[in-house]
Parts: C-alpha cells; structure tokens; sequence
C-alpha cells in the first residue's frame, strides 16, 4: 500500500456515520489537494474495507465508478445511514456542505 492510499484510508474511515464528503476533500486532508481523482481509484481498491459510499463528487452528486457497484449501492448505503438521497435530472444527488 502506498503512502498516499494510507492517507486516504485514515482520511475516509473518520467520516462519520451519516455524513458525506466530497473527493477534492478527502485528497486535501489527506495532503494531496490536487489528487482528487487519484482519491476514486484508492476507495475502488479498498471499496471492501472502507466507507466509500460517503465520499461523493463536489456537486453531491453520487458518481461511484467501480465494476459491480453501483450509484444506486451507493444510495442504499447512504440512505441506510439516515442520508437524504434525491434524483435530479438523472442523477443520485445528496447535499453536501
């Protein structure tokens, strides 16, 4: 595991239940603040043993990219969690602050 994926798993598993964060967020506690794509590609490796379905794009827009997991996985989970999860002109949305 790189520097930078332990970073990130520290960074995402102290989202609190109920709660989301963007991925721009997540890379600038981490000490990355330009890495927020290399952020997506670090929870689909480790989609199993983290909390990925917390982070969300800076719109809050849920936009999970993973080969068997879905945005509306990612929807349950978060609703599970007592987060509000709209559709909007196509897309799985939450607010984000």
């Amino acid at each position: 595991m790189t520097e930078f994926d332990q970073r990130i798993r520290e960074v995402v598993t102290a989202v609190p239940y109920g709660s989301v964060v963007s991925y721009g967020s997540v890379a600038k506690a981490a000490g990355y603040p330009q890495a927020s794509r290399m952020v997506a590609g670090t929870l689909q490796k480790y989609a199993g043993e983290l909390p990925w379905w917390r982070v969300v794009n800076r719109l809050g827009i849920l936009s999970i990219v993973h080969p068997t997991i879905t945005a509306e996985d990612q929807a349950e989970l978060l609703r599970a969690e007592g987060v509000g999860v709209r559709e909007e002109e196509g897309v799985l949305r939450v607010n984000i602050t």
